[in-house]
């Protein structure tokens, strides 16, 4: 959950006025689900919809998280 919250922090704080749906013209939206399992592990998903300068700004802030080869 520390990493969801710092990229939801970041993208709070570096886009603060156009978080919502992109098809209204909106930089990012998200979809956080959370699940606790059986014997009590948790699984969490944090889908991120994104604009193309959304998209350049979160791979700059977070090399590698997106898994894609240099």
């Amino acid at each position: 959950m520390a990493e969801v919250r710092r990229i939801l922090e970041w993208a709070r704080a570096r886009f603060p006025d156009t978080h919502g749906p992109l098809d209204e013209g909106m930089d990012w939206d998200d979809d956080l689900q959370v699940q606790v399992e059986d014997g009590g592990w948790h699984s969490v998903a944090l889908t991120l919809a994104a604009s193309p300068r959304f998209a350049e700004a979160f791979r700059e802030a977070f090399p590698g998280a997106l898994g894609e080869a240099d």
